[in-house]
């Protein structure tokens, strides 16, 4: 967890926004909170727009090695 620590990013979003942070960020992970996406987003420099960086969880780590576009990001590696 380390290797990813300070460049894992939170924000609570509206689903019709998913589409929009899909295509703008690296998202690790999405859970639905109370009907909301929260989304982690990987970062290595502060990406604004109220994110708050946060710790890594496992189930960060893993989706950050193993990223959706069948790419592996840095940190990991």
């Amino acid at each position: 967890m380390d290797k990813i620590r300070g460049m894992v990013w939170q924000k609570t979003i509206e689903r019709s926004e998913l589409e929009h942070y899909q295509n703008d960020y690296v998202i690790i992970s999405e859970k639905m909170v109370a009907g909301r996406p929260v989304i982690h987003i990987w970062s290595e420099n502060d990406p604004a727009n109220g994110f708050t960086r946060v710790e890594p969880n496992l189930e960060d780590v893993f989706f950050s090695h193993i990223h959706p576009t069948g790419t592996t990001l840095n940190p990991v590696n």
